[in-house]
């Protein structure tokens, strides 16, 4: 709410029911995540201000490392051995995710392999989980206290100053973790609202545009999201039309899409469900009454992290920070922490809600199904708003949008420009 009111932030939490313990809370023993997005074209400047802000010598980049697989390792060595493309190709038949010890058990021309070159498969068996490359993170950002050659090896690399560490230790020795990220449609927007003040003389001001306008909204609800951050692919306007089949989408159901589009909503059936509700061929389910304003937003169907915390509000008497850490625990599935918080979650349910223990136990193994693959509401409301601000640009100034937009990638200007003005309604002569 404070991030929200000194415009920080340009998300609402009120209207959208987002949890500050989602973020931290006095039971959270890690530092919290903060992810930044900024204009591509101006990354770099906000890298500077913090090296201005809080010192160069305490702030640099994060190193990542990449590891031998097994696959990999047994190709490796292979090949520094001497051994043809096509002795080494068996490394294909290795499954992924798994050691070369499973597979000489499991894989009978890995096992043939290990047979016929018994000290090449030795070596490649101490090699797997070595390191095989060292990088820079991304994004990563890391912020000290105190300057960084006191606590660690900083080194530099293309002239920018890199700890030697990944971001999992830089947490753990207490640094502050910032995904700096730069993101493209940033850019296109701010380039479409200087073309339109330039081309009308109308100073846009995309936050003062509410969020349920008919026109834009009905853009989505017939798929016409081409060049629209988030929905333009095929499979995501193919959802948008279904979720629409009772009528105009609501900024909301926008929200649900960008949360519910994704492998495992989807192949776990919650899209599914989701949408046969929202076309009226499903009722809702709500397994206790307590949980009808929970999930009355997404038709019954568990979508967002938040959803699972309010539940363990309501149904068990957890407190928000309680309510992470069961957020936390299903999204890990760490067994050990699973098992005290389904004993805590009964024991609430009975005496909170007054549910039977097998009642209890019931719902949460249902939740639990669902918390694996629940997104964090708050992302995705700031990324739709986003995406809504690109077709509300679009809807309104297409010409300078367009122009914005093909600007971005100049490699795929062609492909890009006919799509587009397809969108917008020409035909195109080849």
């Amino acid at each position: 709410m404070v991030a929200y009111l000194i415009g920080i932030t340009d998300v609402d939490p009120i209207r959208f029911g987002l949890i500050f313990e989602r973020f931290i809370n006095p039971e959270r023993l890690d530092l919290p995540d903060a992810d930044l997005d900024f204009m591509s074209s101006r990354r770099e400047e906000v890298i500077h201000y913090l090296r201005d802000r809080f010192g160069a010598d305490r702030v640099a980049g994060i190193s990542n490392y990449g590891q031998l697989g097994a696959a990999s390792a047994l190709r490796d060595v292979g090949r520094v051995h001497g051994l043809s493309g096509m002795e080494i190709s068996v490394s294909k038949r290795i499954p992924a995710d798994t050691t070369l010890e499973v597979a000489q058990e499991s894989v009978a021309e890995i096992e043939a392999y290990a047979k016929a070159h018994p000290d090449l498969f030795r070596h490649s068996v101490r090699l797997q989980g070595t390191m095989r490359s060292f990088g820079k993170h991304a994004a990563g950002i890391i912020v000290s206290g105190r300057p960084l050659k006191e606590m660690a090896v900083v080194e530099s690399r293309d002239g920018e100053p890199v700890v030697n560490w990944d971001k999992r230790v830089c947490e753990d020795m207490g640094m502050v973790k910032l995904d700096i990220l730069g993101l493209s449609n940033l850019d296109v927007i701010q380039q479409t609202i200087e073309r339109v003040k330039t081309r009308h003389g109308i100073e846009v001001n995309l936050l003062k545009e509410p969020l349920d306008q008919p026109e834009v909204l009905q853009a989505f609800s017939q798929g016409k999201t081409t060049a629209i951050f988030q929905f333009e692919s095929a499979g995501m306007k193919g959802l948008l039309t279904s979720m629409a089949y009772a009528g105009t989408l609501t900024f909301e159901q926008l929200v649900a899409a960008t949360a519910l589009y994704r492998p495992g909503p989807m192949e776990s059936g919650m899209l599914e469900s989701y949408v046969a509700i929202t076309k009226g061929f499903e009722s809702p389910d709500y397994p206790h009454p307590n949980l009808i304003p929970v999930l009355e937003e997404t038709k019954g169907v568990f979508v967002y992290q938040e959803q699972v915390m309010k539940a363990a509000q309501v149904l068990a008497g957890f407190t928000m920070a309680q309510a992470d850490g069961l957020r936390k625990a299903m999204g890990k599935k760490d067994a050990d922490m699973m098992g005290k918080v389904r004993e805590a979650w009964v024991k609430g349910c009975e005496s909170h809600s007054g549910m039977s223990a097998p009642d209890a136990e019931s719902l949460f193994d249902k939740i639990e199904k669902f918390a694996g693959y629940g997104f964090n509401k708050s992302h995705a409301v700031s990324y739709s708003i986003l995406s809504y601000q690109c077709a509300w640009l679009l809807h309104y100034y297409p010409a300078e949008w367009s122009a914005a937009f093909l600007d971005k990638e100049p490699e795929r200007r062609k492909e890009k420009a006919i799509n587009l003005v397809k969108h917008l309604g020409f035909k195109v002569k080849s």
